[in-house]
């Protein structure tokens, strides 16, 4: 597969010429790289680079695309974090003193919690669960479990899919594509291209 479209792609975003079809022949990636997955992740470089806090986006790109980073899964970025202190509705001041007392990762962690915690006063709970470092709650757990469930079935049926419309016949492209489509529906999950 040509990827020059990709660095091309990728240049008219950063302004960088940093990046070679040979860089990204040379991943070892969970999943193939489609245009529609390459596409994705650098929208997620995108948000990342308005955000401010990448200083090597050849690397962060690369680390993309091999390790399948998804916008929940994509590293917390100080900008995304400030922003969601502020939609707590969390001042700027006490914002930028748990910046500095608390790892970024460790505060972007509990706001994330914060949805399966039942408490009243957000702002006090996410700061009590930052000085005394509380666990992951067992909601969050099993939901996370679930999406990695869920995720390891799309990666396969996407798998399926590819190596469906690599197919050496029409009719078998076609009794493919109704077999995933079949499979897709009992799981639940939404059609190809949809998610």
């Amino acid at each position: 597969m040509d990827l020059t479209w990709a660095c091309t792609a990728y240049t008219a975003l950063t302004g960088r010429t940093d990046l070679s079809p040979e860089h990204l022949a040379a991943l070892t990636p969970a999943h193939p790289l489609t245009q529609e997955y390459i596409d994705e992740k650098l929208a997620l470089l995108s948000r990342a680079l308005a955000a401010g806090t990448i200083h090597n986006p050849r690397g962060w790109l690369l680390r993309a695309l091999e390790r399948d980073w998804r916008p929940e899964t994509a590293p917390p970025t100080e900008a995304g974090v400030l922003l969601h202190l502020r939609e707590l509705g969390i001042s700027d001041q006490l914002a930028h003193r748990l910046l500095r007392e608390h790892q970024l990762a460790a505060i972007a962690r509990q706001l994330a919690w914060l949805q399966y915690r039942n408490v009243r006063d957000q702002r006090r709970t996410l700061s009590r669960a930052l000085r005394e470092e509380w666990p992951e709650p067992k909601a969050a757990r099993e939901a996370r479990l679930r999406a990695g469930r869920h995720a390891v079935v799309r990666d396969l049926l996407d798998s399926l899919d590819a190596a469906r419309i690599r197919s050496e016949t029409p009719a078998a492209r076609a009794a493919g594509a109704t077999a995933l489509a079949d499979m897709r529906a009992r799981l639940g999950l939404p059609p190809r291209g949809s998610s």
